[in-house]
């Protein structure tokens, strides 16, 4: 996988673009917390399991991959991780 420049997008951006194809919608919650509630269409990795091996089997044909979480702490945590791979 391509590094790419980390950047905070909007919930709203976030879902235009996957509507347009190419996006990876990464969820790093709980296992607990993705099935309560969770984007359609999104991937749960959560964020003690995340790993670029665990990613990769995902990224096929994917141009940008979004990470989300609640509050947005655990997304950087994962942005950070996996751009120090």
């Amino acid at each position: 996988m391509a590094r790419q420049q980390t950047q905070v997008i909007d919930p709203a951006t976030s879902e235009k673009s996957h509507r347009g194809g190419a996006v990876l919608l990464l969820d790093v919650r709980t296992r607990k917390e993705f099935v309560e509630i969770h984007a359609t269409g999104a991937l749960n990795i959560p964020l003690h399991e995340l790993t670029p091996d665990a990613l990769n089997t995902h990224c096929e044909g994917v141009g940008e991959i979004h990470i989300l979480c609640k509050a947005g702490a655990r997304a950087t945590k994962a942005c950070r991780q996996l751009e120090a791979n």
